[in-house]
């Protein structure tokens, strides 16, 4: 399994996770709880799936959920950062989650598994070596693994 990998159609385990018996996936909204300390449930629509935030800002750029679900099942295929077992279902996770070590969302923690490679560029090890310059250094590549690799270790 690659965890980076490009796909034209979502697979039927991807149609919702924790899905309920209405059909319709919710969770617990991050801001509402994070600002009040209540547990508003709310319902996770397309537009709401891997939005783009950034706890690491003033003022913070809120995910949706809580939990961080509305990272999983990205309709917006630009959004993708990798698949793995979400639940025991094949699943997108968004960029913002790849390496950001926030919250566990894969089964098996693919997600965060990643490397220092500079001082300025953290890497997941899927990205490493794969000729295509990540980091803003390019050391991803340049480093002195991927050059000791051979064709067939790339």
């Amino acid at each position: 399994k690659q965890w980076y990998q490009r796909r034209v159609a979502i697979t039927a385990g991807e149609a919702g996770c924790d899905v309920g018996a209405t059909g319709v996936s919710a969770c617990v909204h991050y801001q509402v709880k994070e600002e009040t300390g209540l547990e508003k449930t709310v319902q996770i629509h397309d537009h709401t799936r891997c939005g783009v935030f950034n706890l690491d800002v003033v003022p913070p750029v809120f995910p949706y959920c809580s939990d961080f679900r509305d990272q999983t099942n990205c309709s917006d295929y630009s959004r993708i950062g990798g698949y793995c077992e979400v639940g025991d279902f094949r699943s997108s996770v968004s960029k913002s989650m790849v390496c950001a070590g926030k919250n566990q969302l894969c089964d098996d923690n693919m997600e965060n598994n990643c490397r220092n490679i500079s001082d300025n560029c953290l890497i997941h090890k899927h990205r490493f070596c794969d000729g295509v310059p990540d980091c803003p250094d390019r050391s991803d590549e340049t480093h002195m693994d991927c050059v000791s690799m051979t064709e067939d270790q790339k």
